[in-house]
């Protein structure tokens, strides 16, 4: 008997007429749905014209129901996994099943769509070569102040998710730490009432929007760059109680997350005037 296929499918972040040809054909063609959320998944099944059974898979369930879409696949049935809206295990439920249905060797296949990850990069203007992906803002601010200062360091974008009652706390934190970092934020991306802001913290705090927010939000920030005269008596400092110029160079990227080639400069600059290392 052939195998089925486990398929991770991507759904609208919004807009139920961003779906593909092929999430449509997939999504009829396998024995059963995985959802996050039934109900929230029926909507869009309805809109298709999709009969398909749904079983519900949350982020309590999915250790739960491995057993279960093992038993499935080993029988030839086709399973999809989804998510109330994007791509499922992205800030969603489903690595877990994903990593078990891996682990024990069954075919994994991808149906790709909308991601508000991607959506918001795309159109915010800043640079998104490179970036760091933090996902919804840990609620200690400490958690996330390493994250941001690694990013400042390297000069690379942060993008973030942040709930509705969340968004001015997460404004005001950026504002203390990097009060002219630029900032773009959205909500209700590919929606009709879709909201995209751009500019400071400050300018930023001061929209109607954010006086009773509802939605969640996407947001994403090109921090200031770190400047080089900062670094100066940091490096002196660790230089003079002993640390090698590999070790000055551990520490600075490690914790304090400095740019790795100023740190070095630096260090070389400091020998030249006579003050070496161990």
């Amino acid at each position: 008997m052939t195998e089925g296929i486990f398929y991770v499918c991507a759904t609208p972040i919004g807009n139920l007429g961003d779906v593909s040809e092929r999430l449509v054909a997939t999504l009829k063609s396998v024995h059963h749905i995985l959802c996050e959320d039934t109900r929230i998944t029926r909507t869009l099944l309805q809109r298709y014209d999709i009969t398909t059974p749904t079983v519900s898979c949350n982020q309590f369930q999915e250790t739960q129901k491995v057993d279960w879409i093992l038993n499935e696949l080993i029988h030839g049935h086709s399973l999809a996994l989804v998510s109330d809206a994007g791509t499922p295990g992205i800030c969603d439920p489903g690595y877990r099943v994903v990593s078990a249905v891996r682990a024990a060797g069954y075919p994994i296949q991808v149906i790709p769509g909308p991601s508000a990850l991607a959506s918001m990069l795309s159109i915010s203007g800043l640079s998104s070569d490179r970036f760091v992906f933090c996902g919804f803002v840990p609620k200690r601010a400490s958690d996330w102040e390493s994250d941001c200062k690694m990013a400042q360091a390297n000069g690379l974008a942060v993008v973030f998710f942040e709930t509705p009652h969340r968004i001015r706390t997460t404004l005001e934190w950026l504002n203390g730490f990097d009060s002219t970092a630029v900032i773009t934020i959205g909500k209700e991306l590919t929606k009709i009432f879709e909201k995209v802001f751009s500019g400071n913290s400050e300018q930023l705090l001061s929209i109607a929007e954010l006086e009773n927010p509802r939605g969640e939000w996407c947001g994403v920030v090109q921090f200031s760059p770190v400047e080089v005269a900062a670094i100066a008596p940091i490096v002196l400092a660790l230089k003079k109680i002993g640390l090698s110029n590999r070790h000055v160079v551990d520490v600075s990227i490690k914790i304090l997350h400095i740019n790795k080639n100023e740190v070095y400069r630096e260090c070389l600059r400091l020998d030249q005037q006579g003050i070496p290392s161990d």
